[in-house]
């Protein structure tokens, strides 16, 4: 705690606390629920107990009962909240370590009935994927057979989690864990009057104050989306719902709002090189580069001009319409696409000047399997000229090639914030 909320740990230092004033600490798995449907499961050797169950209560989890989702701080290694809309998988947010979850369940409670349950916490990465396929039957089964598995064959590039878990912890369960320190009831039904208690209470007060920040900005951007949807109608330009949904949601991706993806280049959010080193010696992936997909959270606070991605043929977003979810997604999708990004960065559009100042930062750049220079639609195998991550990846498999006929470069936007000068 003293490095990672080292104010905390020293108002902590100085409080008159007794022994109902202790802290647990829970080590996760790669894959293993932290919060399962809004509620907090609890490791428990090989499988989590869900919070409030019998067995939970019978033993000391009951000191964590306090709340739906107890406050805690991530100690090691990157968690990922997520939801599953339509079996779709859609990021809610990137958590790194210092974060402080259940803040909100814990200080506010009562505002916990306007929540629904459908969210979930994953230790480590849940949005992965390889980019290339991993879809032959034949390589799948040696994979398996070799690591004595009974693992069906996933085709959705958001189903391999389910497999990566699985064989993560079958071949090196001690390598990869997520640590989390759990306050006990004490710390809020225990409290004391005075000033070091006062000075606890307000820092806590103030962590879940900065932690609302995004929600915050996404009212406001709301209300400017609301002033260029009216702009278009006086216009009179016709669009569909889907394509309105994504081009907001590659604005919020560029401002932190939500998470878009990037190439995983460590083991922070997943045993990224484990799981590269079991596909290309057990599984035979010998001609692209293992290139893993993961989520990633823009920080608004920090320098950061990493391009981030998005695919129109694995899509994030979590809004969509259910009319149009069936389209398939073809080059002229992308060209609407981009005439939308074009229209929010053009001043002259809106009297409101609001948008433009919000959006005009942003870089887009668009590529498909086929290359449309006319379009500025560049072709997926340039991609990693504009990424040095990628580029740094490509480097270290020179025998091999960067999988640009991927169903995740059909139709992929990166969207970038510069750095200002």
């Amino acid at each position: 705690m003293v490095k990672l909320q080292p104010e905390l740990a020293a108002i902590i230092d100085h409080m008159p606390i007794d022994e109902n004033h202790f802290f647990y600490k829970m080590r996760y798995r790669y894959g293993d629920p932290i919060i399962d449907s809004g509620s907090l499961r609890l490791p428990n050797c090989n499988e989590q107990i869900p919070l409030g169950s019998e067995e939970a209560k019978a033993a000391i989890l009951r000191e964590l009962e306090y709340s739906s989702v107890p406050t805690m701080l991530l100690l090691s290694k990157g968690a990922e909240v997520y939801t599953e809309p339509d079996q779709r998988v859609s990021p809610l947010a990137v958590l790194k370590t210092g974060y402080m979850p259940g803040l909100w369940e814990t200080l506010d409670p009562g505002s916990n009935i306007f929540v629904s349950k459908n969210w979930n916490i994953s230790a480590g990465a849940r949005s992965i994927f390889f980019l290339p396929k991993i879809t032959n039957q034949l390589h799948h089964e040696r994979l398996v057979r070799k690591l004595k598995l009974n693992e069906r064959l996933v085709s959705s590039p958001y189903q391999q989690w389910h497999l990566f878990k699985k064989l993560v912890n079958t071949v090196a369960p001690d390598d990869w864990f997520c640590d989390i320190l759990v306050f006990s009831k004490g710390w809020f039904l225990s409290q004391k009057d005075g000033s070091a208690w006062d000075a606890f209470r307000f820092k806590l007060l103030s962590v879940a104050w900065e932690q609302t920040q995004i929600w915050r900005k996404k009212m406001y951007s709301e209300i400017t989306w609301e002033t260029f949807l009216s702009a278009l109608a006086k216009r009179n330009i016709k669009t569909s719902q889907n394509e309105l949904y994504i081009a907001q949601h590659l604005i919020e991706i560029a401002y932190g709002l939500y998470p878009g993806l990037r190439p995983a280049v460590d083991d922070e959010f997943a045993p990224i090189h484990l799981i590269q080193k079991i596909y290309v010696e057990n599984y035979g992936l010998d001609q692209y580069a293992p290139v893993i997909f993961t989520p990633y959270h823009r920080d608004p606070k920090v320098p950061d001009s990493k391009p981030i991605y998005f695919s129109l043929g694995s899509p994030t977003n979590m809004h969509y319409s259910i009319n149009e979810r069936q389209i398939p997604v073809n080059i002229d999708i992308l060209r609407n696409i981009i005439r939308l990004n074009d229209l929010i960065q053009e001043k002259e559009l809106l009297a409101a000047e609001s948008i433009v100042k919000t959006t005009n930062p942003i870089q887009y750049r668009y590529f498909h399997r086929t290359a449309c220079p006319r379009d500025r639609i560049l072709a997926a195998r340039e991609m990693v000229n504009y990424d040095p991550e990628l580029e740094m990846i490509m480097a270290r498999y020179p025998d091999r090639v960067f999988p640009n006929h991927c169903h995740f470069v059909n139709g992929c936007i990166t969207v970038t914030h510069p750095l200002r000068k």
